[in-house]
């Protein structure tokens, strides 16, 4: 976690279903900009919240769709988001990225993160920056206790 330029608040790691819709909560105190990023598979995806609901979508999917149908959006982008994509499609036209290994539609969702609140992971965090560790409040839950064999308390197993 760590505040970026704007007053942005980034909380950045691996997150499951369960754990994206509490951080979608979150997103009634303000805008709000989720990403995920896979170079498994060469997936990435970004959702844009405003008033806690998701306002617009893209994502990235070399993988699983076929080339013309990869990149794909969902509502209407803000002109300075949308103009990334553009951006990307045009240098595309020209074979840009290709040319060097880059696949440019794949850098869209974190150059729209940069391009909202300063952050994107394919780049050292800004200046100043300081992250922070989160945990659960109360702290880990305990494990669950097994049952004890015979060998184990014959031999002093706890």
């Amino acid at each position: 976690m760590g505040r970026l330029p704007r007053n942005w608040l980034l909380l950045f790691g691996n997150l499951d279903e369960e754990e994206k819709d509490t951080l979608v909560e979150l997103a009634e105190f303000g805008p709000a900009f989720l990403g995920n990023i896979s170079r498994i598979g060469c997936f990435a995806e970004g959702y844009g919240y405003v008033d806690g609901e998701e306002a617009w979508s893209v994502d990235y999917d070399y993988e699983s769709r076929k080339p013309a149908d990869a990149l794909r959006v969902d509502g209407p982008l803000p002109p300075e988001l949308a103009a990334i994509i553009e951006q990307a499609r045009a240098a595309e036209a020209k074979g840009q990225g290709s040319d060097i290994g880059i696949d440019l539609f794949f850098e869209i969702p974190g150059k729209m993160s940069k391009a909202l609140c300063g952050f994107n992971p394919h780049e050292e965090p800004p200046s100043g920056f300081r992250w922070s560790m989160l945990q659960r409040i109360g702290g880990e839950p305990a494990p669950k206790s097994r049952p004890k064999g015979f060998l184990a308390r014959l031999f002093g197993g706890r």
